[in-house]
C-alpha cells in the first residue's frame, strides 16, 4: 500500500514538472555509475531526482534527493582491507551555472549542491574482519556536465558523504 501510494505522489509531482516547460520550475532525473576513488568497483548504481528553478539564462537553483550504492574491491594494501560496499543518501541544494547562453543546443555546466547526506561503508579488513562505518550528517556534490537539446545531460561528478566518483546521464522535464 505505502509503494501504491509513493508511486501515485511521484507520477503527479513528474506530470506536474513536466507540464512547467515554460516556466521557471523544471526537474531531471538522472542514472549514473558510482566509482570509489581509490577503489576497483564490481557494481554499483545512483539515482537522483533534481528539481530546478531558473533564475537567469546562465544561473539556476538546483537541488538533489538521490541513493547510490557501490561494492568495490581494492586494488592494493596501502589501505588495509580486501573490499566492501557504499551506499549514500543525500538531500542536497544549490546552484547550476551554465558556461553558454539558453539559446544554444549544447550547453556545458557546472553544479555545486551541498546538504544531508547519510553513508554508510562496510568493508573487510586485512584479517577479513567486517567494519561497518558511517558517515555524515554533511553531503555533498560536485559535477561538470553537458545539457544537449536542453534535454539530455551527461557528465561526471564526486558525491558523498562517502566520497564516490559518478559518471551520470540525465533527462530534463
Amino acid at each position: 500500500m505505502k509503494k501504491s501510494i509513493f508511486l501515485a505522489i511521484f507520477t503527479l509531482a513528474i506530470a506536474s514538472v513536466s507540464q512547467a516547460q515554460n516556466r521557471p520550475f523544471s526537474g531531471a532525473v538522472f542514472l549514473g555509475y558510482p566509482m570509489g576513488i581509490f577503489d576497483a568497483p564490481s557494481s554499483g548504481i545512483h539515482f537522483s531526482i533534481n528539481p530546478l528553478y531558473r533564475i537567469s539564462g546562465l544561473f539556476s537553483l538546483e537541488g538533489q534527493v538521490s541513493y547510490s550504492n557501490l561494492k568495490y574491491r581494492r586494488t592494493n594494501d596501502f589501505f588495509g582491507h580486501d573490499g566492501g560496499s557504499t551506499r549514500n543518501l543525500n538531500l542536497l541544494v544549490g546552484g547550476r551555472l551554465y558556461f553558454i547562453k539558453e539559446s544554444r543546443k549544447i550547453r556545458p555546466f557546472i553544479h555545486l549542491l551541498l546538504g544531508y547526506g547519510s553513508g554508510y561503508d562496510k568493508y573487510y579488513d586485512a584479517d577479513n574482519a567486517f567494519k561497518p562505518d558511517k558517515t555524515g550528517p554533511l553531503g555533498a556534490s560536485l559535477g561538470l556536465y553537458i545539457e544537449a537539446i536542453h534535454k539530455f545531460s551527461i557528465g561526471i561528478g564526486v558525491e558523498g558523504p562517502t566520497p564516490n566518483i559518478l559518471v551520470k546521464a540525465g533527462y530534463q522535464f
